[in-house]
């Protein structure tokens, strides 16, 4: 029998691509060839009509035949350049395309099917397939996510409806991913590759001879008898200089010994550990051949630019309307930038439950230099840029993660990661909320991206600045202390993954070593508050995970006091709150496509965090990830999913209060990673497009993708300008309003001295009034938060107390802010001021009218009059 038979599959398999000879043409058209019968016959003998045949009498041993034939068959096709910048830029896809060059035979007619033309009807109807499967698993992935946000109201019934479709989604695309494996027996071809003996894809060297050279000559053992002097004199300094920036920092104050001292410090430990490429030679002439390679004008440049345009837009847009007021947090950071502006030079604030600096001092230093004056707008400005800083960082995270073993996919993958940040609302809420989490997204898209670089490599320089970008971000948001124990997990994976390796265990802990070292220098500042002030430092932690009645106490005056709990006591709070923790968990990973925070300040209530579009491109990525990460046999990208893990744990750790979970500011760490899952299968999808219908594919690809993204757009500004706002409103009260009425006041015929606000259950914070008014220290003595009895002491005081920095003035007009409601402190003032007249203040946020008294200018003795008469032991006496 004839090792080519078709009725004998076992044949088939035994012969090698490689040293096998196929019969000539001549003897695959012989007469005793063509008389034999169809199942008989050698495959590539076969019309195809009889293929056809054979293929619906026996489909599985057909498909395999033509799987194991077309693998026997090595085509060479021919290049052929076609220039197409367009395309290249938008996917960075290859434009280069493949032909292959047919030779007549006389013996082969014109419409016999070669093995080249199976291979290659094969091969394009798979993709077909496999670009419907990514189709369809999108479509059931946007049903579900269409399920889940139905209804208003979340309920378990809907995510029973709904996780079906997510679940068929993810299912299908993971099976589309697979589908290139999948051999006509039902066997994978990926599990014969995996059982073979060559290397893991995460023990492969690296392809770019630079880079190999970097790894060889940058290890941290690697001449160890020849040390430079720079390395010696910097060391040395990096010692010296850290205890400078220890001592020189004393009881949370930067002091000017102490601040340089730090600088000089992370300079040197830079220099210390800084590999041989790094010298100022090789760094300006990498930096030069880095710009000078830079296609300023290239599409994939124009649409990173369209993108950080339409992000800008989206921030900016109607940005005094929403959010319209300020709350008690932003309150908090004001006062501590004023503070700053005062020549406070804290390291940790301490108020409101404790708050990292870093984004404080940008405020100080914003407001200087544009000369935008305290309030709301400051506030927002600055958050949304660095919101924008964040999106071509995005880029280039995509391209790291991704280009290393596929740039096209890479540049693809990083352009869409970028497009659906831009469009969040997730992002647009934490950006325009205007407090320090904004930051969060951008320290870890650094991290990650440096992360990523540092164990593909293995290169100090990596290593390095991970751990610059980690020590300053802990002066960020209390979030990104969760990240050590990722990178500790991270490396440890890396270490189990390339064991094969002789001395790559020595070496990542090598360069462990150097992260935490530098990290370490660049926290030493904060790490002594901790030491100084430690309950202070792990208040909001402590109270998340034990409860503030552990943490706090209540005196006799009703005034919160801290209290040192024993260990004894946290250990039974803590296991109090430990079965909490896996619905908190469970909770934190539906916060994507379920539902969110349910603090109203924060997003749209019980909305989630991600819209429709771009909640079902997470779902269908989760098996791209999947998919690609095993069938490239990618062990590092498991740190991607690892990384969205841990970064919930900040919100998922609220076990002492667990309404506060999930959280859209404390998860915001997990924000690039989720995003950059969502943008694997845009990347692949754009490839599979290409693959199918070659340039024309990729192009309709991109434009479906930016309708795609458009409809995002839309669904996150409906869900942000519109929901949001409504939610905000009734929760928030018109302190803009307020502080208006009093910037005219005292630029008119009265004085911030002269205003007064009289307090009232659940109503406006004087401090807020102040500052919407132009004056932060206009609260300290004038939001009168006692007894209305007293109301007249307090007037008395602003006048006959010296050394007050806003007196008041008698010759000028008095104003009370009171309660629309309070009809008792309305009658009182009656009394106290005959003269004066109330008016009614209608608030464009319904249900929250006030009022305000307005009293003549009293003059000296009118005034003295006022006093002797009203006042009861005032603390400064009438003369």
């Amino acid at each position: 029998m004839s090792k080519h038979e078709f009725d004998d599959f076992a044949d088939i398999e035994e012969t090698n691509p490689q040293s096998g000879q196929r019969p000539s043409d001549d003897t695959a058209l012989s007469s005793d060839t063509l008389s034999q019968p169809a199942d008989k016959r050698r495959l590539d003998d076969l019309t195809l009509a009889e293929l056809l045949g054979q293929f619906l009498r026996a489909p599985f041993k057909t498909w395999r035949a033509v799987s194991e034939l077309a693998s026997q068959e090595t085509i060479t096709p021919a290049p052929i350049a076609v220039e197409s910048p367009d395309l290249e830029a938008i996917t960075n896809i290859d434009t280069t395309t493949r032909v292959s060059v047919e030779t007549p035979t006389d013996h082969a007619p014109d419409a016999e099917i070669t093995p080249e033309k199976h291979q290659t009807f094969r091969e394009a109807r798979s993709q077909f397939i496999k670009l419907g499967l990514y189709i369809v698993a999108f479509g059931l992935a946007v049903w579900g996510s269409l399920i889940l946000v139905s209804a208003e109201i979340r309920n378990e019934l809907q995510l029973d409806k709904g996780a079906p479709f997510l679940l068929a989604g993810f299912l299908l695309w993971l099976f589309a991913e697979f589908s290139d494996e999948l051999r006509p027996d039902g066997r994978f071809n990926l599990l014969n590759r995996l059982n073979r003996s060559a290397p893991r894809a995460t023990d492969e060297t690296i392809p770019n001879p630079q880079r190999l050279e970097e790894t060889a000559t940058t290890s941290p053992f690697a001449n160890a008898w020849v040390i430079h002097p720079v390395r010696i004199f910097s060391g040395i300094g990096a010692i010296f200089f850290s205890a400078v920036a220890w001592i020189g920092n004393p009881q949370n104050q930067f002091t000017g010994v102490g601040f340089w001292g730090w600088m000089v410090a992370i300079v040197c430990i830079v220099i210390f550990f800084a590999p041989k490429t790094w010298s100022v030679n090789k760094l300006y002439a990498n930096f030069n051949t880095w710009l000078g390679n830079i296609r300023w004008f290239s599409p994939s440049v124009l649409i990173m630019l369209a993108i950080i345009i339409i992000g800008t837009v989206f921030r900016f847009h109607d940005l005094l309307r929403v959010p319209p007021e300020m709350t008690s947090d932003h309150i908090e950071k004001l006062i501590n930038v004023h503070q700053i502006l005062n020549g406070d030079r804290s390291i940790f604030f301490t108020n409101n439950g404790g708050r990292e600096s870093f984004h404080m001092y940008m405020l100080a230093l914003f407001s200087q230099f544009t000369g935008l004056e305290l309030g709301f707008t400051l506030l927002k400005v600055v958050a949304i840029i660095e919101s924008i800083i964040t999106l071509p960082f995005l880029w280039w995270l995509g391209r790291e993660v991704i280009g290393e073993k596929d740039r096209k996919l890479g540049n693809a993958v990083g352009l869409a990661l970028a497009a659906l940040v831009a469009v969040s609302y997730w992002h647009l809420a934490i950006t325009r909320l205007s407090l320090r989490i904004i930051l969060t997204p951008l320290v870890a898209t650094l991290l990650l991206g440096f992360l990523i670089r540092a164990l593909r490599y293995n290169r100090r320089a990596d290593f390095i600045m991970a751990g610059l970008v980690l020590g300053w971000g802990l002066y960020t948001y209390q979030a990104v202390r969760m990240m050590p124990v990722f990178i500790v997990l991270a490396v440890g994976w890396m270490i189990w993954c390339r064991l094969r390796q002789r001395g790559q265990f020595r070496t990542y802990l090598g360069h462990l070593a150097v992260l935490v070292v530098v990290s370490f220098v660049v926290f030493i500042p904060l790490f002594r508050f901790s030491v100084e002030f430690p309950t202070l430092f792990w208040m909001r932690t402590e109270g998340r995970l034990f409860g503030d009645d552990v943490i706090q106490t209540i005196d006799e005056n009703g005034v919160v006091r801290e209290r040192i709990a024993t260990i004894p006591e946290r250990i039974e709070a803590f296991n109090k709150n430990v079965p909490i923790l896996a619905d908190n968990i469970r909770n934190a990973l539906l916060m994507y496509n379920w539902k969110s925070d349910i603090a109203w300040i924060s997003a749209y209530p019980n909305y989630p965090a991600m819209d429709t579009i771009t909640g079902a491109f997470l779902i269908v990525g989760l098996g791209a990830w999947l998919g690609y990460m095993v069938i490239r046999r990618e062990g590092l990208l498991l740190i991607v999913p690892l990384m969205v893990l841990i970064m919930l744990l900040p919100s998922a750790l609220s076990i002492a209060q667990p309404l506060e979970n999930p959280s859209a500011t404390r998860t915001s760490g997990s924000l690039p990673a989720v995003y950059l899952i969502a943008a694997l299968p845009i990347g692949l999808f754009i490839m599979q497009s290409e693959r199918v219908f070659q340039q024309i594919g990729a192009r309709f690809a991109v434009a479906i993708i930016s309708f795609l993204v458009a409809i995002a757009l839309s669904l996150n500004s409906q869900t942000y300008f519109e929901k949001y706002y409504q939610t905000y409103i009734p929760q928030s009260l018109p302190h803009s309003e307020a502080g208006r009425i009093l910037r005219g006041f005292a630029m008119s015929d009265g004085a911030y001295g002269n205003a007064f606000l009289i307090s009232y259950p659940h109503w406006f914070d004087d401090r807020t009034v102040g500052l919407e008014g132009g004056n932060i220290e206009w609260e300290a003595t004038h939001g009168i938060d006692v007894s209305f009895l007293f109301v007249p002491n307090v007037v008395s005081d602003a006048y006959y107390c010296p050394n007050r920095k806003m007196r008041l003035d008698v010759n000028k007009d008095l104003l009370f802010f009171y309660h629309f409601r309070d009809d008792e402190m309305e009658a009182n003032l009656r009394l106290w001021f005959p003269n004066g007249r109330t008016t009614v203040i209608e608030s464009y946020q319904p249900g929250d009218d006030f009022k305000i008294y307005r009293v003549p200018a009293l003059g000296e003795a009118g005034f003295r009059a006022f006093a002797y008469q009203f006042t009861a032991n005032p603390t400064c006496a009438v003369p």
